[in-house]
């Protein structure tokens, strides 16, 4: 077999695993408030914006999205 023998499962550790507990700061379901699109926007940053508010992740944005 090719390589280092690999250590025993004992011995392993995960590094991705979280030091503490996870803190959701997002309430479910409750989508962040839009403000509203300028009137002196071109009409493609229009559609664009107004597509972010009808898109089916917008319960999922932040404030600094």
């Amino acid at each position: 077999m090719p390589g280092p023998v690999p250590k025993r499962s004992d011995r392993r550790r995960r590094r991705n695993e979280p030091d503490g507990p996870v803190l959701v700061k997002a309430e479910a379901g409750k989508a962040p408030t839009v403000p509203r699109a300028s009137s002196d926007w071109y009409s493609i940053a229009k559609r664009w914006f107004q597509s972010l508010k009808d898109s089916g992740q917008a319960q999922f944005y932040e404030q600094s999205d």
